[in-house]
């Protein structure tokens, strides 16, 4: 694992760049085009964009509550939901996909939320087609344990993922976790760039620090 690990530095050391970020605007939530697009939650972050497709926007939404598989645990928020949805402007929004994930947690410790400041849009391979990168943590548990960690990279129809977990990091003791697993996919030479963006990403949020 230590390996590994120093492998990803050394990655993130030699890339310092990303391949081709791409300008976004940021949308507030009374924005007029934002009027005709359906979401579930409430709106945390939306913004929009354009590439060789046309304009596109991006809604991010969360949702909390209790339990709905045991709502006779507790009254605190134990259920969590995140969405990312990206609508094609066309004469109206079309839905291009949506990433969705949910945490159910009676009588545990939980969290589920997104890195709005590594949000990432980039058209790495330079086909003129945007990826949207995504990256998430959740928790469900107790105790000093590491955090679900998600990258979820789209651009159309292409969907590629890194999974894992938080690397915890205690003054005066041993770092712990930190696993990460690549979808094969990204093994393939043709999305090495799209690998490199997720790995920089991954190396920025790894780190979870507690004292």
């Amino acid at each position: 694992m230590k390996g590994s690990y120093l492998f990803l530095i050394a990655l993130l050391l030699t890339q310092k760049v990303f391949s081709n970020p791409v300008e976004f605007n940021n949308l507030i939530k009374d924005s007029p085009i934002l009027s005709n697009i359906k979401y579930v939650g409430n709106l945390k972050k939306s913004l929009k964009y354009h590439d060789s497709r046309g304009d596109h926007v991006i809604l991010i939404t969360q949702k909390e509550g209790i339990s709905p598989s045991r709502p006779d645990v507790s009254s605190k928020i134990e259920f969590h939901q995140i969405y990312a949805y990206s609508y094609i402007i066309k004469s109206s929004p079309k839905l291009e996909w949506l990433i969705m994930d949910s945490i159910d947690c009676p009588g545990l410790d939980s969290e589920m939320e997104f890195f709005e400041s590594k949000i990432l849009l980039d058209d790495a391979d330079g086909d003129g087609l945007v990826e949207f990168y995504f990256p998430y943590r959740s928790f469900c548990g107790g105790g000093v344990d590491p955090k679900s960690l998600k990258i979820i990279m789209r651009s159309g129809d292409l969907k590629l993922a890194a999974r894992g977990e938080s690397k915890i990091v205690i003054t005066g003791s041993p770092p712990y976790g930190g696993d990460l697993k690549l979808d094969s996919d990204l093994q393939l030479s043709k999305n090495k760039n799209f690998k490199k963006n997720i790995i920089k990403i991954w190396n920025a949020i790894v780190i979870d620090k507690r004292d």
